[in-house]
């Protein structure tokens, strides 16, 4: 969607809204990563755990135990928006090639 479409009164909705806030989020999230020479990966929620797995080479239990773990060090709130944030923090650090290359 682009400005001539706002502009347009197209968005007829709040879902629709709120579509459109999301896309523009993501792309200035991206273009921010992209100035400061990050990487963006885009992982669903719903393949993280997979994804972590084969990447990490641990079974998807002993994941779930090390990421449980670190939220009783941490405490509250260690709800599942946590979880996922902290596992793909985990994921991003194993895939990043500084990190492998020890540089």
């Amino acid at each position: 969607m682009d400005s001539k479409t706002w502009a347009a009164g197209e968005l007829e909705s709040w879902s629709s809204y709120h579509a459109y806030e999301g896309q523009l989020f993501r792309v200035i999230l991206e273009q921010a990563l992209e100035a400061h020479g990050l990487r963006l990966v885009v992982v669903r929620g719903r393949d993280l755990l997979d994804r972590a797995t084969a990447v990490l080479g641990q079974s998807e239990p002993a994941l779930r135990s090390r990421v449980t773990e670190l939220g009783r060090m941490v405490g509250s709130p260690w709800r599942s928006e946590q979880k996922a944030a902290t596992l793909a923090a985990w994921l991003a650090l194993a895939e990043a090639p500084s990190v492998r290359q020890g540089t």
